[in-house]
């Protein structure tokens, strides 16, 4: 039997990063999500805990390609579009921008589907 990824410990089952212990299970029966110490990733674990492992790649791959067109419209702000031209100072912003773009646009993906599944029209925030 193959374990889904999100509940393989030692990796954060939200944001991919290094698990620190932290878990969601909504009993003593089930499989915790492993999360990193972000409470970000333990309310996205804890809201989207039984969503199929099917949306939550969809919705991944879609928070991943949101964050992509963020970073492409960070380097347009800067006037550079080549990776290699970017500054060590540029490169760290570029990487914070987008993991920070990706996170945000996640928990508002896995918000969105909990309000449409709850017969809602607007992700709560």
């Amino acid at each position: 039997m193959t374990l889904p990824a999100r509940t393989i410990y030692g990796v954060c089952g939200v944001c991919a990063c290094m698990a620190g212990g932290f878990g969601f299970s909504p009993s003593d029966r089930h499989r915790p999500i492993w999360v990193c110490d972000d409470p970000d990733c333990l309310t996205i674990a804890r809201t989207s805990y039984a969503m199929r492992q099917i949306q939550w790649n969809e919705l991944e791959i879609e928070a991943i390609r949101q964050a992509g067109s963020s970073a492409g419209e960070f380097l347009e702000k800067l006037g550079k579009f080549n990776l290699v031209e970017l500054t060590e100072h540029e490169w760290g912003d570029f990487c914070k921008h987008m993991v920070a773009s990706y996170r945000s646009q996640l928990a508002f993906l896995v918000a969105s589907y909990q309000s449409k599944l709850n017969g809602t029209s607007q992700p709560p925030f």
